[in-house]
C-alpha cells in the first residue's frame, strides 16, 4: 500500500524533482573539466602530469599542455628556429600519443624567460581562453630559471584571471581556477608537500610513449648533459625500454603516505608509479568534494556488480559462509573527505550478492566502542551507530529505498520520494514484509568504557519487494550506496562506498549496480 502511495507522490512531485535533480548533477564530476598544465619547455608538462593527463582525457575531460618557451636552446648541436620547429613537432606528436586535446608552444626564447608583464598577460589570456578549472604549474624554486620563472609568472596571473581590466581583450573568468604545483625534489625554502597523488601505473607505458616523441630531449640533449649519451640504444624499441627504466620513480615517503590516504592501505603500498600535486595558496581553495571533482580518477567505484549465488544464506550476522571468502569485498571511505580510512580499528567492508529470491548485503565494521540504545523499528537510528544502504531501482534517481540496521539489530526501512525534503513521519511507514537481518557482536553494545573489536551485519532483502525479478535482470538503472555512522570519540564519523561530502541523500553520487545472471 505504501509503495503505491509513494508512487503517486512521486508523480505529483515530478516537476519539482526535475529541478532538484538538475541541482544535484551540476555539482558533480560528470561535468567536463578543462585542465591546463603549464611548463617552461616543450616536454615539462609531459614529465609533470603526463599520466594524469591520460586519465583525464580517457574520462572525457579537456586537457591542454602549454609551454611558455619554444625550446630553441635545449640541444647541444642544434638551436634557433630549426630546433624550435623540431620541438613543436615533437610536442604535437606527444599530444597525439597521450590523447590530449591540445599542446601549444609559445614563442618566448628558451633560457630567457622572465616573469615580465608581457609574459604574464599572455598566461592570463591562455588560462581564460581555456576556461581552466585546474591549472598545474612548477613551483618557483628549481634548478632551471625558466622553470622558476614559469612558476612565478603563473602565480602572478592566478588572481588576475578574474580582473576584467587586465588583459581586457580576453573575457575574464567568473571564478579563479584551482592552481596546483608539480612535484619536485627541491628542499629550500620548503620541500614539496603532496596533497593529491595519482596512481599512473596502468598508464605509465603510454606516458613513456608520449615522452618518446621528444626525441631531441630524452635521447639526445638530456643524456648529453648528464654524460650518458653513449648509453642511449640505437634501436627505437630498445631505447623506449631504456627510457622507461630511466623515468621510473619510486614514490618517496611523503607521496607514499599520501597515496595511502587516497587509495587505502591495501592498494596504496603497491603503487610504484605516481604523480603528485601540491595545492597553491593562490586561486580557489578546493573543498574535499571539489578535489574529487577535479581528480575523478580518485573517486570510488562508479559501478559494482552483485555476484549470483545458487544457495540460500543463513542470515545470522556471522559472515562465515564460503561466499564471503570467494567474492570481493568493498571498503567504505570517509564520506566527508573522500579519503581512505587507514586506521585498522575503524575500517569497514561491505559484501553484496544475490540469488533468485534475495539481495544479500553484509557489513564488517571494525569498532572500538560499539554503541546503540534504540530498541524499536523505525526509530531514528542515524542518531546512534548504524549501517545503511540506499537502493534506487528506477530511472528517477530521486526515489530510493533506505535500510538501516543498528548494532542491536534494530531495523529502519523507508521509501524516500524527495531527498531534499524528507518527510520523517511518512517515509518510515513503508515496511519490507519479508526482510531478514541479523547482527553479530565482538564486544558489548552499551558499555562505553571497555574496548570492543567489531560488529557484523547481514541483510537479506526480498527482490520481489524491490521490483519484479524479470525487471531486475533487465534493468540498467539501479543505483546503490553503502554508509556507516560511528559515534565514538574518534575522527572517523561518516563512511561511504561513494563519498557524498555531507548529506547522504545525494542519489546522483550512488554507484551503478549490475546483476550477474
Amino acid at each position: 500500500m505504501y509503495l503505491k502511495l509513494y508512487s503517486l507522490s512521486k508523480s505529483i512531485l515530478f516537476f519539482f524533482l526535475i529541478i532538484s535533480n538538475s541541482l544535484l548533477v551540476t555539482g558533480q564530476s560528470n561535468d567536463t573539466l578543462n585542465i591546463l598544465i603549464i611548463g617552461g619547455h616543450p616536454d615539462d608538462a609531459d614529465l609533470c602530469a603526463g599520466g594524469s593527463a591520460i586519465k583525464w582525457a580517457k574520462l572525457g575531460h579537456n586537457v591542454k599542455f602549454l609551454s611558455l618557451t619554444n625550446g630553441d636552446a635545449g640541444h647541444h648541436e642544434q638551436g634557433g628556429g630549426a630546433l624550435a620547429k623540431r620541438r613543436r613537432a615533437e610536442a604535437q606528436e606527444s599530444a597525439r600519443r597521450l590523447g590530449i586535446a591540445a599542446y601549444e608552444v609559445l614563442d618566448f626564447h628558451d633560457g630567457e624567460l622572465l616573469p615580465s608583464l608581457d609574459v604574464r598577460l599572455e598566461v592570463i589570456r591562455q588560462i581564460r581562453s581555456w576556461k581552466a578549472d585546474l591549472v598545474i604549474l612548477p613551483r618557483p624554486n628549481d634548478y632551471h630559471p625558466d622553470h622558476r620563472n614559469t612558476g612565478l609568472v603563473v602565480q602572478d596571473a592566478a588572481y588576475m584571471v578574474i580582473v576584467p581590466n587586465v588583459a581586457s581583450d580576453t573575457p575574464p573568468l567568473d571564478k579563479n581556477p584551482v592552481f596546483m604545483y608539480c612535484q619536485d625534489r627541491f628542499q629550500k625554502p620548503t620541500p614539496f608537500e603532496p596533497h593529491i597523488s595519482v596512481d599512473i601505473g596502468d598508464v605509465f607505458a603510454q606516458k613513456v610513449h608520449g615522452l618518446d616523441a621528444h626525441v631531441s630531449q630524452f635521447y639526445e640533449w638530456l643524456p648529453w648533459t648528464m654524460g650518458r649519451l653513449e648509453e642511449v640504444p640505437g634501436d627505437p624499441v630498445v631505447r623506449k625500454q631504456w627510457l622507461a627504466e630511466w623515468r621510473q620513480r619510486e614514490p618517496n615517503t611523503q607521496v607514499k603516505e599520501n597515496l595511502m590516504s587516497w587509495y587505502g592501505q591495501d592498494k596504496g603500498p603497491e603503487i610504484r608509479q605516481a604523480e603528485a600535486f601540491e595545492l597553491c595558496e593562490y586561486g580557489s581553495q578546493p573543498t574535499a568534494e571539489r578535489y574529487q571533482e577535479l581528480f575523478p580518477m580518485l573517486q570510488r567505484p562508479s559501478q559494482i556488480t552483485t555476484r549470483r549465488i545458487h544457495e540460500t544464506i543463513k542470515v545470522d550476522g556471522r559472515l562465515d559462509e564460503k561466499v564471503y571468502r570467494d567474492i570481493q569485498r568493498l571498503e567504505l571511505w570517509n564520506s566527508l573527505t573522500g579519503k581512505a580510512v587507514n586506521d585498522e580499528a575503524y575500517r569497514t567492508f561491505v559484501y553484496i550478492f544475490h540469488n533468485t529470491e534475495f539481495l544479500y548485503l553484509a557489513f564488517d565494521c571494525r569498532d572500538q566502542d560499539i554503541w546503540a540504545e534504540f530498541t524499536e523499528r523505525d526509530q531514528h537510528l542515524w542518531k546512534e551507530e548504524v549501517v545503511e544502504v540506499f537502493i534506487d531501482t528506477d530511472e528517477d534517481h530521486q526515489n530510493y529505498f533506505e535500510i538501516e540496521v543498528s548494532p542491536t539489530n534494530v531495523l529502519f526501512d523507508s521509501y524516500i520520494v524527495d531527498p531534499g525534503n524528507i518527510d520523517l513521519v511518512e517515509t518510515p511507514k513503508f515496511d519490507f514484509k519479508q526482510i531478514r537481518h541479523a547482527v553479530n557482536l565482538d564486544g558489548t553494545v552499551k558499555n562505553r568504557k571497555d574496548q570492543d573489536k567489531r560488529w557484523t551485519v547481514e541483510i537479506a532483502i526480498p527482490l520481489k519487494e524491490l521490483v519484479e525479478p524479470k525487471e531486475m535482470v533487465r534493468s540498467t538503472h539501479w543505483k546503490i550506496n553503502f554508509y556507516r555512522i560511528n559515534r565514538d570519540q574518534s575522527d572517523f564519523k561518516y563512511f561511504a562506498l561513494r563519498p557524498t561530502f555531507g548529506s547522504f541523500h545525494k542519489p546522483g553520487y550512488f554507484a551503478k549496480l549490475t546483476f550477474e545472471e
